[in-house]
């Protein structure tokens, strides 16, 4: 058995010992309290710093937008300027060119009229060269009772060679009336004649036994005189613009009708 005194400092080692232990539940107890309330004071700070971050990120964010839309706008209305400039400076090199176009037509026109009125007289003459000038005359005999000789002589007053082409032959009676049937053909062949000289062919004409009995027959006798091609290509190329190719076919032929009578 323990004595008195033993016991007694039992319970004092006790004592001390639960005194020890509810020391430290309350050192614990305090440093959880202060760890939690460290931690929540941390977590708000993170919150609130996280929370002011994101905000002056929002501001910054809103203000590069902003800064954006201005300088857009800026770039617009001077993208809008430079447009309206370079219509204006169009619209002036149209008008320019509008205004240099119509003082060159009226140059132009001048000097057409001008150049026109210069070679006026040197397309009338070479309307003139180009058309021929023939004289022809004509006499005749039978050879016997159905053939005709008939002698035309031509004389060229014309300018340019000319090719003469017998065309036609009718019969026709004292009055002047056409008698059909009464030639059975006609043999000739053209003739080209120089400026200034003479020529001359004989035509055969074959009678019918219609023919043969008209009394005083009159034999009317056609020719188509042609300017030689030469000189109306040279005419083409000089008088170009001035003279069309209709007016160079009617310039450059001639039609002649000649009429013989037989006694």
């Amino acid at each position: 058995m323990l004595s008195d005194k033993e016991t007694e400092k039992d319970d004092k080692r006790q004592r001390d010992i639960g005194l020890l232990s509810s020391r430290t539940a309350i050192i614990v107890a305090l440093l959880a309290a202060f760890t939690a309330i460290v931690t929540l004071l941390l977590n708000y700070w993170l919150v609130e710093r996280t929370r002011t971050d994101i905000a002056a990120q929002t501001i910054a964010l809103e203000k590069i937008k902003v800064d954006i839309a201005l300088s857009a706008q800026k770039t617009a209305e001077s993208v809008a300027k430079i447009d309206e400039a370079r219509i204006s400076q169009e619209r002036q090199s149209v008008a320019t060119m509008a205004q240099l176009e119509s003082k060159k037509i009226q140059l132009e026109n001048k000097k057409s009229n001008h150049e026109q009125t210069r070679l006026t007289p040197d397309i009338a003459k070479l309307s003139n060269d180009l058309r021929p000038n023939i004289v022809i005359s004509c006499d005749g005999s039978n050879s016997d009772r159905k053939t005709v000789k008939l002698e035309c002589s031509f004389k060229n007053n014309g300018a340019q060679r000319v090719k003469i082409y017998p065309k036609t032959v009718g019969m026709y009676d004292k009055n002047q009336k056409g008698i059909k049937e009464a030639l059975s053909e006609f043999d000739g062949e053209s003739n080209t004649i120089l400026p200034g000289a003479t020529g001359s062919n004989t035509y055969t004409v074959t009678l019918t036994s219609i023919g043969e009995i008209v009394n005083q027959p009159i034999y009317k006798i056609e020719f188509d005189a042609i300017t030689d091609q030469q000189a109306i290509n040279l005419t083409r190329r000089l008088a170009s613009g001035y003279i069309t190719e209709a007016e160079l076919k009617e310039l450059s032929r001639q039609g002649y009708t000649i009429n013989l009578h037989f006694n």
